[in-house]
């Protein structure tokens, strides 16, 4: 045990006391770090990178495969929901005016290619939309082709395969925690090779 009475020495405090000061301190610090800690163990991880390794992305790539399932960006229905969610009027009452501006700008975008709107054109809209407004497209389909080809259940009933069915338990796990968030299952199926752009 090391002794504090040497080490402990707050500046300007002389004695017992400076010692109580500087254990206080570092309790302190200590328990906050353990909050810290505590805290970091249950939230999710910032990218997709982070949930899968390059063996789980190999099983995943496989499964997508033998599935022959692929996802197709719905650019026209993307665009008819854009077209929707990005009316200004939404942000009059209540007024909203930093979003009413922004949705001016998008919706205003939005009608200038209705005619002849190109790929790039509508993502970089949908991507203003979410990051700026909030705005979440519907996700449904996506989740719902996603969820069933990566159902973790295929590899415990019938046809038993370990590295099957931890793949598919993280990836059912990841694709159940964004269900609602249509840019995450994208990104997902992208890295599994099941949406084509």
């Amino acid at each position: 045990m090391i002794n504090l009475s040497i080490i402990a020495v707050a500046p300007g405090i002389d004695g017992p006391f400076g010692e109580k000061v500087f254990l206080a301190v570092i309790t302190s610090l200590s328990v906050s770090f353990l909050f810290y800690l505590m805290g970091r163990k249950g939230k999710a991880s910032t990218t997709i990178d982070d949930e899968f390794g390059i063996d789980d992305y190999y099983v995943l790539k496989i499964i997508a495969n033998d599935s022959r399932a692929k996802l197709e960006f719905d650019y026209e229905g993307t665009f008819k929901e854009l077209k929707e969610k990005c009316n200004p009027k939404l942000y009059l009452e209540p007024h909203q005016p930093q979003k009413l501006d922004i949705a001016a700008n998008l919706f205003a975008r939005i009608n200038e290619i209705e005619n002849n709107w190109n790929k790039l054109e509508i993502r970089k809209i949908r991507k203003k939309a979410d990051e700026e407004l909030g705005i979440k497209l519907s996700s449904e389909k996506s989740y719902r082709i996603l969820i069933e080809i990566y159902d973790p259940k295929k590899y415990v009933d019938g046809q038993f395969d370990k590295d099957k069915l931890l793949a598919c338990n993280r990836a059912y796990k990841y694709i159940s925690e964004n269900k609602n968030d249509i840019r995450k299952l994208e990104q997902f199926a992208k890295k599994v090779g099941i949406l084509e752009y």
